[in-house]
């Protein structure tokens, strides 16, 4: 009567059983391969080749991951150099009326690279290049019938600005208005949409180049108000100039010394805080001037000049001036290089419009007379200007640049009795100041101008007629030439 409760508990037991081995069963599969994968901490295995092998790319990525969350070490501050550039009158235009195929947009035509192609050595490389944009860039305007010389070039030729690697274009000069407000819109508008750089009669730009210098013009022409030249410099400086440029179109035509208001108001400028004088309108070359911590370019002659087809004196150079940015951050000049370089290329007679360096072996003499012209050595005083027939018989300067006219005045200055030939300009806007020299009877040339006096449109600044400081310059022997009134080329052109 028992045996079924007896058979039913024999079976659950059984069960049991059987649950308690597959459990043991699983339990030592689950160790042995636990065994296998991983090693106990008791019993290390020997390292070996492969093993090692095979942590290292493990060992690495962590050094690896390390190393770049770890921030690198400062650099050591450096003395930064940059380079300024600066070159004479540039007139990418043609003089009106003219259109023989020597004329310089018949010479250029659209070949851009053309003018400055033989200077990109030193353009290209610098930091900013300077040059005097001596005709407006426009597609229309009037004429100014006043005047003997007017020029214009295509819009289109901002190309040769840029292609030529310029930097700042000074447009305060008289022949800015030779095509009227309309050209000289145009030229401003041209210009700013190529990006280069200019500043405005009796007005400043301030400006940073690719490089991080920050540059400061001032600009002006026939500078007398001392008052707005203080202001301005001043002004550029608070605004954050780290090297400030002033730009002056002044000085006598031909002559290749410079003169006493010219001395004056540099000298002024460095005083109130300028670092360099950028001098342009005479077409010749003047003296360089070291003063306290300044430099003063009085006047870089010609450059790639459209405005005459063969120019009488083909002498000019590059200034190449170091700027310094010392490890506190003020920033001061360096060294001054000059290169000499011939308008043209063409030789002694013509303008192929394209300015290139002088060799200082092949072209010893020429080089050396750059150098005397701009440490003011150069013995000859101006250069008279006088278009006529090549059988002319007058007695000139011997010269290797094959045009120039220049007439070396007598020695002992005080007793010429010397009357040059009358000059053909039509155009300093420049009203000469009195001479406090009365050592020379000299008469230079008189003008026969009769044209425009021009200037640009003056800027915001109402200024004032303050006298600069006086100077301890004495030494010009000249009677200033009267004031004449809009153009500063050479005259007659022959092309």
């Amino acid at each position: 009567m028992n045996r079924a409760p007896r058979r039913s508990g024999l079976t659950i037991t059984i069960c049991a059983l059987a649950l308690v081995f597959v459990f043991l069963l699983g339990l030592t599969i689950f160790l042995t391969t636990r065994e296998q994968n991983l090693p106990l901490p008791s019993e290390p295995s020997e390292p070996t080749a492969e093993s090692t092998a095979a942590t290292r790319p493990t060992t690495e990525a962590i050094e690896s991951t390390t190393a770049a969350t770890t921030v690198p070490a400062e650099t050591e501050p450096q003395i930064q150099y940059y380079t300024l550039s600066f070159a004479g009158d540039c007139a990418l235009a043609d003089r009106k009326g003219k259109t023989a195929s020597t004329t310089f947009i018949n010479v250029v035509g659209d070949n851009y690279a053309y003018p400055f192609a033989d200077v990109q050595d030193y353009f290209a490389t610098d930091d900013c290049t300077f040059i005097n944009l001596e005709a407006p860039l426009t597609d229309g305007g009037t004429p100014d019938a006043k005047k003997e010389f007017v020029f214009k070039g295509p819009t289109r030729y901002v190309n040769i600005l840029t292609e030529g690697s310029i930097e700042f274009a000074n447009v305060v000069n008289n022949h800015t208005l030779d095509y009227g407000e309309v050209g000289y819109t145009d030229t401003l508008s041209t210009l700013d949409k190529a990006g280069i750089h200019y500043a405005e009669k009796d007005g400043t730009v301030l400006f940073t180049t690719e490089s991080g210098l920050v540059v400061g013009v001032y600009a002006d022409i026939d500078p007398q108000n001392t008052r707005g030249i203080a202001e301005a410099i001043k002004k550029l400086r608070d605004d954050g100039a780290e090297v400030i440029v002033v730009s002056f179109h002044w000085g006598y035509e031909y002559y290749y010394k410079h003169n006493g208001t010219q001395k004056k108001i540099a000298r002024y400028a460095i005083d109130h805080g300028a670092d360099i004088v950028y001098g342009h309108h005479p077409h010749v070359l003047q003296e360089i001037e070291t003063y306290k911590d300044g430099y003063i370019f009085y006047s870089l002659g010609n450059f790639a000049f459209g405005g005459n087809g063969n120019p009488p004196d083909k002498d000019t150079a590059i200034i190449q001036m170091q700027i310094v940015r010392e490890l506190d951050g003020s920033v001061h000049l360096g060294e001054m290089t000059v290169i000499p370089c011939f308008v043209s290329g063409a030789g002694s007679y013509g303008n192929d419009y394209q300015p290139c360096p002088m060799d200082p072996t092949a072209d010893a003499d020429v080089y050396d007379r750059v150098l005397k012209k701009l440490n003011g050595t150069y013995p000859v005083k101006n250069l008279y200007v006088e278009y006529r027939e090549e059988s002319s018989t007058e007695t000139t300067a011997p010269s290797d640049n094959g045009g120039s006219t220049e007439t070396t005045p007598p020695s002992g200055d005080s007793g010429s009795s010397e009357t040059p030939p009358p000059s053909s300009d039509s155009g300093s806007s420049e009203t000469p100041p009195p001479s406090d020299d009365s050592s020379s009877s000299e008469t230079p040339p008189p003008s026969d101008d009769s044209g425009s006096s021009e200037t640009p449109p003056p800027s915001s600044d109402s200024g004032s007629s303050e006298t600069p400081p006086p100077s301890s310059d004495s030494g010009s022997s000249e009677t200033p030439p009267p004031a004449d009134s809009g153009s500063s080329d050479y005259g007659e052109s022959t092309d």
